[in-house]
């Protein structure tokens, strides 16, 4: 995994986490995600930018890990792994799945 600003929450927000406006620091001249100084080492055009260390990037994916683990773990019992409640009877909307409870628990077939 490459690394990452502390503050980036995507740019699907106006702003990062410190409130630095996403289009404020963008570098024009490149594609994509390559064009902001959050996600590539080489833009430099954010003076609050703070790159995760790889403690950081490993302590994080480790989350992840868990957070998916308990989730399956749950799904496994019949429970939702939003709000601990039955998923029983599901209901199926086009490609997703919901629980009893309202819950989206994924996409299907």
């Amino acid at each position: 995994m490459k690394t990452r600003c502390k503050h980036f929450n995507g740019i699907q927000y106006e702003t990062c986490l410190v409130g630095v406006r996403y289009l404020d620091v963008r570098d024009e001249l490149r594609p994509a995600l390559q064009n902001f100084p959050c996600r590539c080492l080489d833009v430099t055009t954010c003076s609050k930018r703070e790159m995760m260390t790889k403690e950081e990037l490993d302590e994080e994916l480790a989350s992840f890990v868990q957070a998916i683990q308990r989730a399956d773990e749950a799904r496994a019992k019949g429970l939702c792994p939003e709000c601990g409640k039955s998923i029983e009877p599901r209901v199926r909307q086009g490609r997703c799945e919901y629980g009893a409870c309202g819950h989206r628990l994924g996409q299907v077939g």
